[in-house]
C-alpha cells in the first residue's frame, strides 16, 4: 500500500509539473510566418509558352499552359479558393549518357509562396531519359490560389545544381 501511495504521489507531481510547465510557456509562443523559400529569385529569366531553351543537361520546350476545371478526367476538382494550371512540357536529354528527370525538379509558387504540385502525368514520372536526343512529354498540374498574381514554376535539376529555369504560369 505504501508502495501505491509513493507512485501516486510521483505520477500527480510530475503531471502538476507539466500543466504548470505549459501554462507558463504560453506567453512565449510565437506564431511562425508563412514559409517562402531561395527559389523565388528575381533575377531568373522566366520563360514563356512556346519557347525552346536549354539547361545543363536537358533541352526544354513549353508547350503550353492552362487554367483547368478538372484532372483525370473529371476525377479531381480545385477546392472552393482554388483552381488548377497545367503545363505541357518536352524535356530531351543533351547529353551522351543516360539521366533523368522527374516532378520532383518542378516546384511551384503562387506570389513568391510555395504551392502544392497537385497531379503529373506518367509521362513526366517516367524520369529516365536513357540517350541524347531521348525525349519525354507531359504534364504537370499545380493548386493554385485564385486571386494569385504570379504563378511560376522553377525547375532545378537537383540540390547540387545552382542552375534554375522558371516557367511563368500566371
Amino acid at each position: 500500500m505504501k508502495k501505491v501511495l509513493i507512485f501516486s504521489g510521483c505520477i500527480m507531481l510530475c503531471l502538476a509539473g507539466l500543466f504548470t510547465a505549459s501554462a507558463c510557456g504560453t506567453s512565449d509562443v510565437t506564431i511562425p510566418e508563412v514559409e517562402t523559400t531561395h527559389f523565388a529569385e528575381p533575377d531568373l529569366i522566366r520563360h514563356k509558352v512556346g519557347e525552346t531553351f536549354e539547361s545543363e543537361e536537358f533541352i526544354f520546350t513549353y508547350n503550353s499552359v492552362k487554367k483547368v476545371d478538372s484532372v483525370n478526367d473529371g476525377e479531381y476538382k480545385p477546392s472552393n479558393g482554388k483552381e488548377f494550371y497545367q503545363l505541357e512540357l518536352t524535356v530531351e536529354n543533351k547529353l551522351d549518357t543516360e539521366t533523368h528527370v522527374n516532378y520532383n525538379c518542378f516546384i511551384g509558387f503562387a506570389d513568391d509562396e510555395l504551392i502544392d504540385q497537385f497531379y503529373f502525368t506518367d509521362d513526366i514520372l517516367r524520369g529516365i531519359l536513357t540517350e541524347k536526343g531521348d525525349k519525354v512529354t507531359g504534364t504537370l498540374t499545380y493548386y493554385v490560389p485564385e486571386d494569385a498574381d504570379k504563378v511560376e514554376v522553377i525547375f532545378q535539376y537537383d540540390m547540387y545544381h545552382e542552375e534554375k529555369l522558371a516557367f511563368s504560369v500566371k
